[in-house]
């Protein structure tokens, strides 16, 4: 903005980025920047993996570039062929080229195995550039190897649901039975107070079999402690090549008191503006609240001053009120026109808990911004 103009104002996106793409360059690049694959067992023919690069920029020349490997976790005469050190030679007008890689199934157990490529201006020709997608890397699944996780990685739980199913699931090799434990980790709940488990626990999977289902009893105790939280882990024996962990390889369980109101804002934020022809305005803002509702309940409102500033700009209530079976509540923020060129303000509120109130809990969305 102008110097001392404050009827101007520049708002969130005050910058833009310019690229000039160079008219006498070959850009080249990979169509993706991962490929994930298995072994196929199944197949009597190797995997095979297109893997694309294309080309931008200058079109109409004889380039030629190369896919080069960089680093691995397999060996090549074991378990890929046909993508290293390989050239590409792009005609004129040739925009795209693809090489496939074969996947060869070794029959071995050895996990998951990675292999980077790049691509390199071989002749390094001032012609020629590697753009923004230079890597790529391909992911192999072993087909002898069994990876079991945890369905979700997160469970929320009301303490009066008595019982909580938690989905244990295996991919991979499924061609024998497999065993993986599962064990108590940290948390805020209390065992045999708060829930109860076989734990340790060992959860097999027969031959073909794809999930089994563990189960969690909750325990109301009818004691004001908020939200508590336990978290499980699988392990696998270190010694039993044949399993791994998948991508859950833990879940927090949140226990959610029914005795307990949870509020929150319904927004993180609000736009408003002053009205013109309108010394006071009114902004709604909506909390919740969720859990126990049969009975009364309020929290308290931190008013936050940014560049808007209370009394001046806005006028905020310091508390909200639930009403016994309530599970919304309106709060009315005055927005004053001043008639000064100011420009866009802001404010914060927060919701807090009385103290000593263990009744209530302020949950997620604690702040709003106006």
């Amino acid at each position: 903005a102008n110097a001392g103009d404050d009827s101007v104002v520049i708002s969130g996106q005050d910058t833009t980025t310019v690229s000039i793409v160079d008219n006498d360059v070959s850009y080249y690049d990979f169509d993706a920047v991962s490929y994930v694959t298995n072994e196929n067992s199944d197949s009597p023919l190797p995997n095979t993996v297109a893997i694309t690069v294309n080309r931008t920029g200058v079109i109409d020349t004889f380039d030629f570039i190369e896919v080069r490997r960089t680093d691995e976790s397999f060996y090549f005469f074991e378990d890929s062929l046909d993508f290293y050190g390989e050239g590409l030679y792009f005609e004129a007008g040739q925009t795209t080229k693809t090489i496939y890689a074969q996947i060869r199934d070794d029959a071995t157990t050895d996990g998951v195995q990675n292999a980077t490529l790049e691509l390199v201006n071989i002749n390094q020709s001032s012609n020629v550039a590697i753009g923004e997608n230079g890597l790529t890397t391909i992911s192999i699944y072993d087909d002898e190897t069994a990876n079991i996780g945890f369905e979700n990685a997160q469970y929320l739980v009301s303490e009066d649901s008595n019982q909580l199913e938690i989905t244990v699931t295996r991919d991979g090799y499924l061609n024998n039975s497999v065993d993986v434990e599962v064990q108590l980790g940290n948390g805020t709940a209390t065992e045999f107070e708060d829930f109860y488990g076989f734990y340790p626990e060992l959860v097999s999977f027969a031959s073909g079999q794809q999930s089994q289902t563990i189960y969690l009893d909750i325990f109301d105790d009818g004691v004001i402690e908020g939200t508590e939280t336990i978290e499980l882990n699988l392990v696998v024996n270190p010694f039993d090549y044949e399993v791994g962990l998948g991508e859950n390889s833990s879940t927090t369980i949140s226990i959610l008191d029914d005795e307990v109101s949870y509020i929150e804002f319904a927004s993180a934020s609000y736009i408003t503006s002053e009205q013109s022809d309108n010394p006071v305005s009114q902004l709604e803002i909506t909390v919740n609240r969720t859990g126990n509702i049969d009975n009364p309940a309020n929290a308290q409102i931190e008013i936050i001053n940014g560049t808007a500033l209370e009394g001046n700009d806005f006028f905020a209530p310091i508390d909200v009120f639930f009403n016994a079976g309530e599970s919304t509540a309106t709060v009315l923020v005055d927005i004053f026109d001043d008639g000064e060129q100011e420009g866009t303000e802001d404010f914060q509120l927060k919701l807090t808990a009385n103290a000593g109130d263990d009744s209530v809990v302020i949950s997620g969305q604690d702040t709003t911004t106006v």
